[in-house]
């Protein structure tokens, strides 16, 4: 296995394959998506962490070429998006590293890429 945890498993194409349990190379879900029907997505997160550095979601498309990345950076909120289009990386708002849950929301709209704290 080649450590994407957003890997197609053979006679799975179309398939999103979410995260994996430790140690297993199985994934935990999968969800079957039909692309073409998709005109907004959104997710969330919530957390809390003292620690100051640190990755919350990170996603790519298996070749490397187009990924996602939402972390902390200095205790703030810092999104970075690189793909063929753009290469961005964009960090600020309220320090998250003060042992209190927080929820970050991304979504997209239009062209846009959001995130809310």
């Amino acid at each position: 296995q080649d450590g994407h945890c957003f890997q197609v498993l053979p006679g799975e194409e179309g398939a999103l394959n979410i995260g994996r349990h430790w140690g297993d190379a199985a994934p935990a879900a999968t969800i079957h998506i039909n692309l073409r029907n998709v005109t907004s997505a959104a997710s969330s997160f919530e957390f809390r962490t003292r620690d100051p550095e640190g990755v919350i979601f990170f996603g790519d498309m298996g070749d490397r070429s187009d990924w996602f990345v939402l972390g902390l950076r200095r205790g703030k909120a810092e999104m970075q998006i690189s793909n063929v289009m753009t290469n961005i990386s964009v960090r600020g708002g309220q320090r998250l590293d003060d042992g209190v849950w927080h929820r970050m929301v991304v979504m997209n709209e239009g062209h846009s890429v959001v995130l809310e704290v």
